[in-house]
């Protein structure tokens, strides 16, 4: 029998309020996604709904903290003290931490949130709908923005991975599977036309996992032990891939989508490994410039973003934080698939900073909701057919 065990009873006010809560959170997530096509984050709006959507989070956290792990609360403080001195050394990094907040506070909430399937169900329809939006209108792979849809090409490749994910997951469940696996082709298709890379490797693992693997069937502490060492490896791939193998290859020698493997990454993380020097422990901020870019640097990796932001201390802690949330919502059961596309998320982020930048973020708390949704009504069927053919037997 296939059991979420996560499945405690919560008090009636304390469901309802985390059942509102993660719902009125992917509401505002899908208004985020619209104004960050047609806004910056720099948009008063915008900011106001990062603030409430990670405040709505940690309402829910809070609510439901004896139900949570003590290491994992001790992590949190921890990390805002971290934070808190960081800032006071910066002043920046705000907007980073609160889209980590909203993200990562909200993985050990999951097993607990009871969303209703025809609630998922208009989540999805959202999504898919939104997608078709950004195959209408949003620019292709070396296209100009044409003014419908302010998004760039990496952006719309995630958004097709995350459909393509919904699908095929969709497409293990379903006895008609014709539908979910022609909308995946779809988002496929696109995904290749909108030219992100980085979504192209973690649409092959996942697809990989989906053929080959297709359930996790390892220990809890396993699973934490593969999250660090893949977080940290972030960090390490960046340094190989910037002054160790840059040097060796060089520019132009290698293409993939007619784009040179070294794109202006290997400058970025240059730039970063040298300013880190003599600020290791606190980092130096949002704050990093390179030469030929303008503004602030989307550093493309999301560990070396926790490094050079907030410093070692603050990407060890939230490493940590990662890793034992992930596990904690492993053990309960219940989200198998969401496991998985943190893995592959972690991997993919080795080239794009997708647990904080808002325009990353977003959508992966929608997947996260949304995977999650479908994962505990796909449970709750199994569970109650198991118990009546129990019933039939006995009788």
């Amino acid at each position: 029998m296939n059991n979420c065990l996560s499945e405690k009873m919560l008090p009636i006010n304390k469901q309802k309020l985390i059942n509102y809560n993660i719902t009125l959170l992917i509401i505002i997530c899908f208004i985020r996604i619209f104004l960050l096509d047609f806004f910056s984050t720099d948009s008063p709006i915008v900011t106001v709904l990062a603030f409430f959507s990670a405040f709505l989070v940690i309402v829910s956290f809070l609510s439901i903290r004896r139900y949570i792990k003590n290491s994992i609360k001790v992590l949190w403080i921890v990390l805002f003290i971290i934070f808190a001195v960081s800032y006071f050394l910066h002043k920046s990094g705000m907007e980073y931490l609160i889209n980590t907040v909203t993200l990562f506070m909200l993985l050990p909430i999951m097993p607990y949130v009871k969303i209703k399937s025809k609630t998922g169900k208009i989540l999805l329809f959202l999504y898919v709908l939104y997608c078709i939006l950004l195959i209408l209108f949003a620019p292709r792979i070396d296209e100009p923005a044409n003014g419908a849809i302010e998004v760039n090409t990496n952006g719309s490749s995630y958004a097709m991975f995350y459909l393509l994910c919904f699908m095929l997951i969709l497409s293990t469940k379903v006895k008609n599977k014709i539908v979910p696996v022609v909308i995946s082709v779809i988002a496929f298709a696109f995904q290749l036309i909108f030219g992100g890379r980085s979504a192209l490797i973690g649409t092959i693992l996942f697809i990989a996992y989906i053929l080959f693997i297709k359930r996790l069937n390892i220990t809890r502490r396993k699973l934490c032990n593969i999250q660090m060492i893949l977080c940290v490896l972030g960090i390490v791939f960046a340094y190989l891939y910037s002054i160790v193998l840059f040097e060796t290859i060089g520019h132009g020698n290698v293409l993939i989508f007619g784009k040179d493997i070294f794109t202006g990454r290997q400058s970025i993380w240059q730039e970063a490994f040298l300013r880190l020097s003599g600020h290791v422990l606190f980092g130096i901020g949002n704050t990093l410039t390179v030469e030929n870019y303008v503004g602030i640097v989307n550093l493309h990796n999301q560990m070396m973003g926790y490094l050079v932001c907030y410093g070692v201390c603050f990407a060890f802690v939230i490493i940590l934080l990662i890793s034992l949330s992930i596990g904690e919502i492993y053990k309960k059961g219940c989200t198998n698939y969401v496991v998985i596309l943190f893995l592959i998320s972690t991997i993919t982020s080795y080239f794009e900073t997708n647990f904080y930048a808002s325009a990353n973020m977003v959508f992966l708390v929608v997947a996260v909701v949304i995977i999650s949704v479908m994962e505990k009504n796909t449970v709750n069927k199994e569970n109650k057919n198991d118990y009546s053919l129990l019933l039939a037997r006995k009788g």
